[in-house]
């Protein structure tokens, strides 16, 4: 019986914290529901973090200006419950994705300059309402 030991593909990435306040990320109230999701997800030029709140808010920051996350700071918001995951488009890094417990999944058009008001349920570039039950992410 021969033993096999599959090599992680991460064993030589680390990570250095930065070295100035202003280069990090901080102030974000996440999303403390429990699921099958990842709750932070990143294109080339932003990335969507789960938030906690009502109908499911998840925040879209440019990867770019790093700094603290204002309560008052422009949130997608456009669920009527809990977004269960989301997704930026592989080939448009402007273009997200989310799925939600209320049984739809909406696109989003990210402007190049990043979300300047709140997005809404009117908002949304598609919204597909077909499915019968929640849209649960494959794992």
């Amino acid at each position: 019986m021969s033993s096999f030991v599959r090599q992680s593909k991460f064993r030589h990435v680390f990570c250095e914290p930065p070295k100035q306040a202003e280069d990090e990320w901080h102030g974000f109230r996440l999303a403390t529901a429990t699921g099958e999701q990842t709750y932070i997800k990143a294109s080339t030029k932003f990335f969507a973090l789960a938030l906690s709140g009502g109908g499911g808010p998840f925040a879209v920051c440019p990867i770019s200006s790093p700094g603290r996350f204002d309560p008052g700071t422009p949130i997608i918001g456009g669920h009527r419950s809990a977004v269960l995951d989301f997704e930026f488009s592989p080939f448009n890094p402007n273009l997200l994705a989310s799925a939600s417990d209320d049984s739809t999944i909406k696109l989003w058009g990210i402007p190049d300059e990043g979300i300047t008001q709140s997005l809404s349920a009117d908002d949304a570039l598609a919204d597909l309402t077909a499915h019968g039950r929640k849209v649960k992410p494959q794992l």
